[in-house]
């Protein structure tokens, strides 16, 4: 059922119920595992494990990149689900991520390039390329009211 506009479902669309049911479950474990992963990098900084740092960073833009990817796809239909406990559901790990789990991220980025500026100079470059890209990321859920 199009609502007229191309590409645009209405709200009794079974589609994005179900979409929207489909990707939380995805979103569930991608969070799971960022929050995981955070605990990973943040115990390489306190170390000052460089290995540790550098494996939880290339997690974290794997993790990262799917995170995108769910919020690109929920965010644009998560008002229009009809059932409340769902669209409250999808509003609650989106404030999350915005709130904590890419504020954490951003926190532990921001350690990691100040230590890895001096220890190793190419890869602080690539985590002010994460810094941009959380950033980028957090910036449409500014706009859901939770």
């Amino acid at each position: 059922m199009n609502s007229g506009s191309r590409g645009e479902k209405t709200i009794r669309d079974p589609t994005v119920q179900y979409r929207v049911s489909y990707v939380l479950d995805q979103m569930g474990e991608l969070v799971e595992a960022h929050s995981s992963n955070l605990e990973t990098l943040e115990n390489g900084l306190v170390a000052k494990d460089l290995d540790s740092i550098s494996k939880a960073l290339v997690s974290a833009r794997k993790l990262r990149r799917g995170i995108k990817e769910n919020i690109n796809t929920i965010l644009p239909m998560v008002e229009l689900v009809e059932d409340e406990t769902l669209k409250s559901q999808a509003k609650g790990i989106l404030g999350y991520l915005y709130l904590i789990g890419l504020n954490d991220e951003l926190e532990l980025l921001e350690r990691a390039a100040t230590l890895l500026q001096s220890l190793d100079p190419v890869q602080g470059k690539d985590i002010e390329k994460d810094i941009k890209t959380v950033k980028e990321i957090r910036k449409p859920l500014a706009q859901v009211s939770f």
